[in-house]
């Protein structure tokens, strides 16, 4: 039987601390699933609100090789405040961000969109399609 244990607090805390000993005593395994900035899963609805909250930069998968704007000043500020959107937005918050696109900006995926979606009607998952 699994049961999942909400907690406010960190895993540094002495009371916390003190009831994972106690857990460890009557159970075969205690598994720590994630953190409140990245949760494993999530397991409330407030749970979305931390998922993804990080936009990758240099280093983290992203090079100036794999992406032909990333050291272009206008592109790098564009991308900022779409991504501020992103990341303020909140599943309370009454409406969605709304982003008004540049004439470039959509001319660059109608070009791409249905490249891609070929693309993903082949590689991804039927979940994903």
């Amino acid at each position: 039987m699994d049961f999942f244990i909400d907690i406010e607090g960190t895993y540094k805390d002495e009371n916390i601390l003190k009831s994972i000993g106690e857990l460890w005593v009557i159970c075969d395994r205690i598994t720590e699933v994630g953190t409140p900035a990245v949760p494993w899963f999530p397991t409330r609805i407030e749970d979305f609100d931390n998922i993804g909250k990080r936009i990758l930069g240099e280093g983290d998968g992203i090079q100036e090789a794999d992406h032909p704007s990333f050291r272009d000043p206008v592109y790098r500020e564009r991308r900022e405040i779409i991504a501020k959107a992103a990341l303020d937005y909140r599943l309370s918050d009454p409406e969605i961000p709304r982003i008004d696109y540049t004439e470039q900006e959509n001319s660059v995926w109608q070009h791409c969109y249905p490249k891609l979606k070929k693309l993903l009607l082949k590689n991804a998952c039927d979940e994903s399609n």
